[in-house]
Order: structure tokens, then sequence, then C-alpha cells
């Protein structure tokens, strides 16, 4: 098991591929980040789902709980079935590249070229 501290992007990436779970049991973030970078590791996720993160569908690239009981059952239904957590890492990277920033970019920017066009023409 590893616990990662103050690391670089690219090390704390090298470090999630060494993992087979993340394990997210924090209360005090806003919208984690880090679940995303989670996902696009291959990794399953257990996080509490007060937070409604995109980044996991609850029982298919992870699970979201609602109390720390639950997090701990979760997570050693993950740690114990070899076969889950691997269905769950392979959903987990798949569902990760809807989130590739590059494209969400380039989607941005065609609304915002398409919109910007017709409000020429109506000038």
């Amino acid at each position: 098991m590893t616990f990662v501290g103050h690391l670089s992007q690219p090390e704390l990436a090298e470090e999630m591929r060494k993992a087979d779970v993340f394990f997210f049991p924090s209360v005090l973030e806003g919208h984690p980040q880090v679940l995303g970078q989670a996902a696009a590791c291959g990794l399953p996720a257990v996080a509490l789902e007060k937070y409604r993160p995109d980044y996991v569908v609850n029982g298919e690239t992870g699970y979201l709980v609602k109390s720390d009981i639950e997090l701990s059952q979760k997570l050693g239904a993950l740690l114990s079935d070899e076969d889950l957590r691997l269905r769950m890492s392979a959903a987990a990277a798949r569902h990760a590249l809807q989130f590739d920033w590059d494209k969400v970019a380039r989607d941005w920017e065609s609304v915002f070229v398409e919109a910007a066009g017709k409000r020429r023409k109506r000038h």
C-alpha cells in the first residue's frame, strides 16, 4: 500500500499507476479532481457520495458510499476480489476518456465560434 505525500504531477501519476484501488475517505473537498486523475490511471475508487463526482459511476467504476462502514465494506470488496477490481479498473479508464480536457476545450471553442457567428449575422 502506497501513501502519497507531496509529489509532482508526474510522480503522483506514477504512484497511482502502481496502485490497485483509490481510497478517498475525505470529507473536506469541494469537487475532488483527484478522482478524475485516479480514473484516468485506471483505479477503481471508493469515495463518499456527498461529492456526487462525475468521475465515479457507482457500482461500475468504483463505489460512492454514505458512511464510514460502507467505505470499509467497499474497500474490502475491491481488495479481496481481483476480478471485480480489474473490471472496475477497465471501466474507470474508459469512463475517464470523456474528461479529456483538450477535447472539452475544442468542444467549447466550437460552441463559442458558432455563437459568435450567429451574433454577427444578427447585426
